[in-house]
């Protein structure tokens, strides 16, 4: 996480300003030190810095793809303010939504779920409808066991049109399954319109389903394997 010069510019250019030759507890030391004393907003850059270093390490070993030191520190600011305009609509609404997107998970529906092979990983996306002008997506990552490796909630602003967020709760499990470096996939949705879209078996929409489509086809080229399934019975 500090080994490296690049690194260490990161740390030293964001907000917090870290330079570790003036630490006398060492890196781990300080982290320890900020997440039980810091306040939520540097815990909030904290692991916004973190996520991004992370991201951009993954990004260079795998893809052999480079991220500037100004490009990891600027998209590590953006996701903070994003974050902060989706809590801050969250607190606006029932904590009701997020919760009923946690518990549909991989094993929500064990009459359909069917586990993927040793080595490919099932990203279910998930959609709560219940309040007006509200969405709640979130998708969950598990394994052969259905066990939950990765999962994420956001609450957006939208309509009352299940298509359209079902399509967009996949173009955001695409995204997230891509973020977390998840290379062999199936894409699994409990709407069988969407999937018969991305199988290509209907003609993709010209509207903003089409869109949200084309998203999700663009970023499958992070993935070695996918696949798409319904749990429809």
């Amino acid at each position: 996480m500090k080994d490296c010069t690049k690194v260490r510019k990161i740390w030293f250019g964001f907000r917090l300003g870290i330079h570790f030759e003036d630490l006398n507890t060492g890196f781990k030391g300080w982290l320890i030190h900020m997440i039980n004393t810091a306040d939520k907003e540097n815990l909030i850059y904290l692991a916004s810095i973190s996520y991004n270093i992370w991201f951009a390490r993954n990004l260079q070993r795998f893809e052999d793809k480079d991220t500037s030191t100004e490009g990891t520190i600027s998209i590590a600011a953006h996701l903070i303010v994003e974050f902060n305009q989706a809590t801050s609509v969250t607190r606006q609404t029932d904590t009701r939504s997020t919760t009923n997107i946690m518990r549909s998970t991989c094993m929500h529906n064990n009459k359909s779920w069917e586990k993927p092979n040793s080595g490919r990983f099932k990203a279910n996306s998930n959609v709560n409808l219940s309040y007006v002008g509200t969405w709640g997506v979130g998708p969950v990552i598990c394994n052969e066991d259905g066990e939950v490796l990765a999962a994420a909630t956001w609450t957006v602003k939208g309509f009352d049109d299940v298509i359209v967020a079902e399509v967009y709760a996949m173009y955001k499990t695409v995204k997230f399954a891509a973020e977390c470096c998840f290379r062999k996939i199936i894409l699994e949705s409990d709407c069988e319109k969407l999937v018969k879209i991305l199988r290509e078996e209907v003609e993709t929409p010209r509207n903003c389903v089409g869109s949200f489509v084309n998203g999700i086809r663009q970023n499958l080229h992070y993935f070695e394997g996918f696949s798409h399934t319904n749990t429809m019975n």
